[in-house]
């Protein structure tokens, strides 16, 4: 079991969210309380936590739902949740990362305003650089090694490819979403299923130095 000052910081942050009006898994809560008290406290652990305050009635009007989440099982997906205004299945795990917008002391990228478009093969992939590239097959996006050194992936790095509000995420230096890898050449091939709100071409933009957009 959680001790009592872990419990408390399980709560406070849950309820930190709530007061957002932030979707969150149970995760979300243990990446942040792991973050604040510098400790590694199970995620099993901080589930039953957040699972009492919602079935005690302590979420205020929130509601969960079991949403597939790129990061997770797809045989056990995660309850997202919510407020009712939101709707689940849009959640980003990327948007609840510890830090995330606020008290980093790594410098924040400058992004062009205006993206210009670079041949995939450039290796000169500056940020705010985009290409649209076509499904190919069974409708996979295969993104070209030069993108993917842009975000400082090698061959066979493991990488995260995970569904957000706007598209689909790449992101490396981020263990937590790692759930493919970059092949012998360092291209990356994004499936059908992460692609599913997409067009039939795609728009890859290089947003910092360790994350693209898929549009």
């Amino acid at each position: 079991m959680c001790d009592h000052a872990t419990e408390t910081e399980v709560i406070n942050s849950t309820k930190d969210l709530i007061s957002k009006r932030k979707m969150f898994t149970a995760w979300d809560v243990t990446r942040i309380v792991r973050d604040k008290l510098s400790n590694n406290v199970p995620n099993r652990e901080v589930k039953k936590v957040v699972h009492s305050l919602f079935f005690t009635q302590q979420m205020d009007d929130y509601q969960r739902a079991t949403v597939p989440v790129a990061s997770a099982d797809p045989q056990a997906p995660p309850f997202v949740y919510h407020p009712p205004e939101l709707d689940p299945t849009v959640y980003d795990p990327i948007s609840n990362l510890p830090n995330s917008g606020s008290g980093s002391t790594q410098a924040t990228p400058v992004i062009s305003a205006t993206p210009v478009t670079i041949d995939p093969d450039d290796d000169d992939i500056a940020i705010g650089s985009f290409v649209m590239l076509a499904r190919q097959g069974d409708g996979f996006v295969r993104i070209p090694a030069a993108y993917m050194r842009a975000i400082g992936a090698k061959p066979h790095d493991r990488v995260g490819v995970i569904r957000s509000i706007n598209g689909v995420t790449v992101c490396t230096k981020n263990s937590m979403f790692d759930n493919q890898k970059t092949d012998e050449r360092n291209n990356l091939r994004v499936y059908p299923n992460n692609l599913v709100d997409l067009k039939s071409k795609v728009k890859v933009t290089v947003t910092t130095n360790t994350l693209l957009e898929l549009t």
